[in-house]
């Protein structure tokens, strides 16, 4: 149905392509000033440098510069993330960056490099980890101490904002069971206030049921925000296990799901439910794929005198399967139903919300026709959806009541996917937009997700560069305005390259310098406010084996810049003039 996702540097191709979006800067564009309460986020990121007023910069344990800017849309279009690594090439990366969770006006980022620190060779190729906190003057990029263990996978991650009601505080938390006693589980810390990882043991309510079975242990596909500085792990199978990740003796309180349909017993959870939080409850949907049988007809091929098919063409399922040569029949798609739940955080029964077909949406807006023609079931006579479409990943709207958007396509081979956002109450089709289908990683997980991280952002290019946290006049009375950093004892086998990508996060760079003898290295900075924020957050650090000791170089407002010249003693130098 959808491609596999591929690794060891191995990409999709539309990796290197971001989707054109509206200029945000442009006064002819259609986009609102006010950017969206909400989004639908393409969780694997672009490798592209495009840069707006959401970019941040930071860097990552080899002291490489990382960039990351989103780029928003109005669902059902998706927004996404564009990385920007200078200097790197794509074999520089195992898989594309990605987004391991967010939740209000935080987002964190993975980025996995085929190296790491020089020094340490066990510690090459692991995963760095990175913090994007979103503000519409001053985003920030920050890199995470390496989670403890390794081994924990990004989409075990949950991530719990303004933790005791402190905007600046958040919790990052794996559950993991023990496998030893069913009932116990490893949960694994990370505190922005402590800036490090611990572990605690957590125990399953004695109250709650035994969740034993065919399968058993408890595995979180996603994890949910919840009020009271709750996580909920969610198997979409087995169920729900709420934790709160703040009290003394960590009880586990289960939550079961409803029962699966009877057609969804032997299919991937993650491709038919969906699990999410909003007005106060937990809400649920699951869909469940109709099928029709067709009986095949066949006659004996005078020629060779075997039996074969009348109609070898018919495409057979959604999943590129083949006709048994010796079946008499098949089971193609024959349409959908949807179903909607909801109930409280605390107590009492699941309650059904909505339930619809696919014979019951309507199509009303006839520009969805020409986006996509093959949107009408042109069997039933009526203008609604294709029961032929291939479907998969519902998936809740964050603030629309009764709207979830359902990932689909034509027919198996196609290289384009669709979003459809369909109105369970009005039983219409609202919108739909497109998407690569390389975009989409079949039997892995949901490839985006809702988060409201658009209603932190602005969009529109600032007036300040990348990594810059302070608006300055850098020409005002009694503000100093020396834009020249000096870097002592400077590392003998950096290049010139190497510190322009240090230094170029901060801000823009209008020259740099490194002598003969590289005893010392030099770096001028357009604006004062860029060279007073990298000062600040370089100073005293160490990036790879170059140890920062930073000061300043002495250039004076009623003076020019010295434009850097290369000497004859093989000096090294550069100019953005």
């Amino acid at each position: 149905m959808f491609s596999t996702m591929k690794k060891s540097m191995f990409f999709c191709a539309s990796s290197f392509d971001p989707p054109a979006m509206p200029d945000p800067g442009a006064a002819t564009s259609r986009r609102r000033s006010v950017s969206p309460s909400w989004v639908l986020l393409d969780k694997v990121a672009y490798l592209a440098n495009r840069k707006n007023g959401t970019t941040a910069g930071g860097y990552g344990r080899t002291g490489q510069a990382v960039e990351v800017s989103f780029w928003l849309a109005d669902p059902p279009r998706l927004s996404h993330l564009c990385v920007h690594c200078p200097g790197l090439e794509k074999t520089d990366f195992t898989e594309e960056p990605f987004v391991v969770c967010s939740e209000k006006n935080i987002a964190v980022l993975h980025v996995y490099f085929t190296f790491g620190p020089k020094d340490s060779i066990e510690e090459r190729g692991l995963r760095d980890y990175f913090v994007y906190r979103a503000h519409h003057e001053h985003p920030s990029l920050e890199l995470l101490p390496t989670p403890s263990p390794r081994a924990l996978q990004p989409h075990e991650f949950g991530l719990l904002p303004c933790v005791g009601g402190r905007d600046d505080d958040f919790v990052i938390a794996v559950l993991r069971p023990t496998v030893v006693v069913p009932e116990e589980y490893d949960l694994y810390v990370f505190s922005s206030r402590t800036w490090t990882w611990s572990d605690r043991l957590a125990t399953l309510d004695p109250q709650a049921p035994r969740m034993f079975g065919e399968l058993g242990i408890h595995r979180a596909a996603k994890v949910i925000a919840l009020p009271r500085d709750t996580l909920a792990f969610v198997d979409l199978r087995l169920g729900i296990l709420l934790c709160r990740v703040h009290e003394g003796t960590l009880d586990l309180h289960h939550i079961g799901l409803p029962e699966l349909m009877d057609m969804n017993s032997k299919k991937s959870p993650s491709l038919i439910r969906d699990v999410t939080f909003s007005d106060g409850v937990i809400k649920f949907i699951e869909i469940v794929e109709r099928k029709r049988k067709v009986l095949l007809e066949r006659k004996i091929c005078p020629l060779c005198k075997s039996c074969t098919l009348v109609n070898p063409d018919l495409e057979v399922d959604g999943m590129g399967g083949t006709i048994d040569s010796t079946a008499d029949h098949y089971y193609a798609n024959d349409g959908w139903d949807a179903i909607t739940w909801s109930r409280s955080i605390t107590s009492g029964p699941w309650v059904k919300d909505c339930e619809v077909s696919v014979d019951d949406i309507a199509i009303n807006d006839p520009r969805h026709f020409d986006l996509l023609p093959d949107l009408r079931d042109n069997r039933s006579g009526k203008s609604t959806l294709n029961r032929n479409l291939i479907t998969c990943y519902p998936t809740l709207s964050m603030i629309e009541q009764g709207v979830f958007h359902l990932t689909c396509k034509v027919k198996t081979e196609d290289k384009t996917a669709w979003i459809l956002a369909i109105n369970m109450r009005k039983k219409c089709l609202e919108d739909l937009a497109s998407l690569p289908a390389d975009r989409i990683h079949y039997f892995f997980s949901q490839p985006y997700h809702p988060c409201a991280l658009s209603e932190f952002m602005n969009v529109a290019p600032r007036y300040r560069q990348v990594g810059c946290k302070s608006k300055r006049t850098d020409h005002a009375k009694n503000v100093p305005t020396d834009t020249t950093i000096i870097l002592h004892g400077y590392y003998p086998f950096t290049t010139g390259d190497q510190l322009r990508n240090i230094f170029s996060a901060f801000g823009h760079l209008c020259a740099w310098h490194i002598p003969a003898n590289k005893q010392n290295a030099s770096v001028q900075f357009v604006s004062r406010s860029c060279a007073e924020e990298a000062m600040r957050m370089l100073n005293g650090t160490q990036c790879g084996r170059l140890n920062l000791v930073l000061s300043w170089g002495g250039n004076t407002p009623n003076k020019q810049p010295r434009q850097p010249m290369v000497n004859q003693s093989n000096g090294d130098a550069g100019s953005y003039r």
